[in-house]
């Protein structure tokens, strides 16, 4: 049921249920297991450290690509706010994604919540593979690489997020529609496969703004995207990256945001509290999470565990 819930807006669950396996349950019911499967894995769950897929053969994870971001789900106080979430991927030598933990937490201030899960899972990795190559990949949030920084051994800004800059830019300084693409095309070529090719393109900005007089408005946005570059250039090593078969795009993480929050918690007229939030993006991280749902109710089976009734409440 909690399965059904975590995939289904609780209406379908409801139907699902009488149509599929001819039970008649009400939507309050659906609800209250689903929110004590939740506070489960929550209260019990994330004190458990759980063990791989079998199928992984550790000895071939040579680096672990670590990624978040946030997304916005509409609440029921409080208009639109931010939930988010968060990835950790093993990787092997070619850079092919081996196996991927997700991580979700419901808006709250400070991220509290959402950064100890991080911390906690990525422990726990690290600990597995301490030879590995830790590499971050986000877009460039401040508050994303604060965190990043203190575990990752290599940084390096989302490449799609970069070519949007670009992208903007070169509408304005080029003259026409194949001198916008060319132009566009040799920068983001250069800057996957030319070192240093992210102080070039500062340079060639600041020397557009001082040459030309703009409108205000596009002095804006080629101002924004020099900001950008000048702020995160450093981590914009995408030749070694590529080099090394390391992920310069944070396309895990978006899917994430996608698949773990948008499509359950985004749905037309939803509008969600904390703690329902909370509950869903619980269980669809250890749904999404291959291994972990099975392993969460193995031991559960187990051992058992008492539900007590605030829990069900």
């Amino acid at each position: 049921m909690s399965s059904k819930y975590a995939q289904l807006g609780v209406g379908r669950v409801t139907a699902d249920l009488f149509e599929n396996h001819g039970r008649s349950i009400s939507a309050t019911y659906v609800q209250r297991v689903s929110d004590a499967v939740g506070l489960l894995l929550t209260t019990k769950g994330e004190r458990w450290q759980y063990a791989l897929p079998d199928d992984l053969d550790k000895r071939t994870v040579k680096a672990l690509s670590v990624g978040m971001d946030g997304t916005c789900v509409l609440a029921v106080e409080g208009g639109y706010k931010q939930a988010m979430a968060g990835t950790i991927s093993l990787l092997n030598k070619d850079g092919d994604r081996l196996h991927t933990i997700y991580v979700g937490s419901a808006p709250e201030s400070g991220k509290k919540t959402f950064l100890w899960k991080m911390r906690k899972e990525l422990s726990v990795v690290i600990k597995e593979f301490p030879k590995a190559t830790i590499v971050g990949v986000a877009d460039g949030a401040r508050d994303n690489w604060e965190f990043l920084n203190e575990f990752t051994d290599r940084h390096i800004i989302d490449f799609y997020h970069v070519a949007g800059y670009l992208n903007e830019v070169s509408g304005i300084i080029s003259s026409n529609d194949a001198e916008k693409e060319a132009w566009l095309s040799s920068c983001c070529h250069d800057l996957k496969h030319k070192p240093k090719t992210a102080d070039a393109i500062i340079i060639e900005l600041k020397d557009y703004l001082g040459r030309k007089k703009l409108r205000t408005t596009d002095r804006e946005v080629v101002q924004k995207a020099l900001t950008y570059f000048e702020n995160n250039g450093h981590m914009m090593t995408y030749p070694s990256a590529l080099n090394d078969n390391l992920p310069i795009g944070s396309g895990v993480t978006e899917a994430a945001c996608k698949t773990l929050v948008k499509q359950r918690l985004g749905g037309a007229g939803m509008r969600w509290t904390s703690r329902g939030a909370h509950v869903v993006l619980q269980l669809r991280a250890a749904a999404l999470t291959n291994n972990r749902w099975n392993a969460f109710w193995r031991k559960i089976s187990l051992y058992g565990v008492k539900i007590e009734a605030d829990c069900a409440a």
